[in-house]
């Protein structure tokens, strides 16, 4: 039983708060290496492009890639299947859940 000699409870208390610091220490060694490993590659991506640093990447690329596609006259593709798609047919049912009223 837990306890049941003196000093048992300390010890064991003692050992969980080292484990639970370890495993916190744990958690904030792996966020410092994924924030660097993110910084890294942004870093990359923002040299690759020549990328301003305030902009926003995601932002940077859509622009980038919907803008090389106009200049090659390129239709951009909306979402859904594309317009070229051969038999759209088996891949559109009218299965699907329904707003009463609309």
């Amino acid at each position: 039983m837990i306890g049941s000699h003196p000093g048992t409870l300390p010890v064991i208390l003692s050992d969980f708060s080292i484990y639970a610091q370890a495993l916190k220490n744990e958690a904030t060694l792996r966020q410092f290496w994924l924030r660097r490993a993110q910084e890294s590659l942004d870093h990359s991506v923002r040299e690759a492009y020549n990328m301003p640093a305030t902009a926003e990447i995601l932002a940077f690329l859509l622009n980038l890639t919907l803008a090389a596609q106009e200049s090659n006259n390129h239709p951009i593709q909306p979402p859904g299947l594309p317009a070229n798609y051969p038999t759209p047919e088996k891949l559109v049912t009218e299965d699907c859940v329904r707003v009463e009223g609309a």
